[in-house]
């Protein structure tokens, strides 16, 4: 992204009316981008930057590039670090090594180390494809072992121009049995240790009805990418021609996100199959994300390829989570039980 692009970006941005004005660096690899890049970013953040904002920085890296200067630039603007990470190494190798085929598992564990050294906080993304579906409970103890608390787990789905499954992609039953698999890992005994998004979502859309996960929320309208030219999208899983919303150079945010086609992207995700109007997990998981409902030019209301396994793992895990809901119940009520009170009226607890 060249620097006028950069400058406009974070310029127009830091202009509209935001709680918290929150920056995701993906890629590629966004750190081939280099740390004076980010160090700019950070410059155009401060010079823009209203008296009091809150700005979040998060970036998303397979950790292979990172450096003890990286690292101490994290901990200094204190940017959450997100890292690829499959597995033990065999897992992890089977697809991501470097275009001459050398393993990197052992430079992304070293990543690992120096942002805990630094103290930086990072999560682990991890893909799950053929090469670790079947062995959930070893790739769970492997980040753990690796010092990683919070996880998030990503389906691997991918279809060929035939609409045959890709060699490396999983099925919805397999996406199923592994977070099943996961779950019975984390339940009951690091509930409190470890933190997995995919469960977080879970536990938030029955204690609240909230989504803080776009798959499983109800319309997709949390983010806005823009790309390196500053052509503007609804997702990153739809970066095409047709879902182009304009370019931010030559639009304001607010007509960006009014513009025709982010409305009826937003829409589209509402427009759900007739069998999930009368599924009982619809609150849980609202369709799923579109890029399984709309591969191979499907229509918006089919089904997602992952509805199978999805129902088996709410099915399965229904009782933890239960469980898990009358204990947050409990602790909030303990909570405010014991918070200050300056009412008139006789304490409940």
């Amino acid at each position: 992204m060249p620097e006028s692009v950069l400058e406009h970006v974070i310029k127009s941005y830091m202009g509209t009316d935001q709680a918290v004005y929150g920056f995701y660096w993906q890629g590629g690899e966004p750190c081939l981008a280099g740390l004076d890049f980010f160090q700019k970013a950070v410059d155009f953040q401060k010079r823009y930057a209203r008296p009091g904002a809150v700005v979040s920085n998060a970036i998303q890296t397979n950790a292979t590039l990172l450096t003890d200067a990286w690292a101490a630039f994290f901990a200094r603007y204190r940017f959450l670090v997100g890292c690829s990470l499959d597995g033990p190494k065999k897992m992890h190798n089977q697809y991501r090594h470097t275009r001459t085929r050398k393993p990197t598992q052992k430079a992304v564990c070293r990543g690992l180390d120096l942002l805990q050294r630094h103290r930086v906080p990072f999560n682990t993304l991890t893909v799950v494809s053929r090469a670790n579906v079947d062995h959930p409970r070893a790739v769970y103890q492997f980040l753990k072992q690796a010092g990683a608390y919070h996880h998030q787990y990503i389906p691997c789905t991918a279809w060929d121009s035939q609409g045959r499954l890709q060699p490396y992609a999983i099925t919805g039953r397999q996406w199923g049995r592994f977070l099943t698999g996961i779950f019975d890992a984390w339940y009951p005994k690091d509930t409190d240790a470890v933190c997995i998004g995919n469960f977080d979502a879970v536990l938030a859309a029955k204690m609240d009805g909230m989504h803080p996960v776009c798959s499983a929320a109800k319309l997709c309208n949390r983010y806005v990418v823009i790309e390196y030219n500053g052509d503007a999208y609804p997702c990153d899983f739809f970066v095409t021609p047709a879902h182009c919303l304009g370019n931010i150079m030559k639009s304001s945010w607010e007509t960006l996100r009014k513009s025709g086609r982010y409305t009826a992207f937003l829409r589209r995700k509402a427009d759900i199959n007739a069998a999930c109007s009368t599924c009982e997990f619809l609150p849980l998981c609202w369709g799923d994300c579109l890029r399984n409902r709309l591969y191979q030019d499907n229509d918006a209301r089919t089904l997602s390829c992952l509805c199978p396994g999805l129902k088996t793992f709410f099915t399965n895990t229904r009782e933890g989570f239960d469980q898990l809901c009358r204990v947050i119940t409990s602790r909030r009520l303990h909570l405010e039980c014991t918070l200050p009170f300056t009412g008139n009226f006789k304490k409940p607890c």
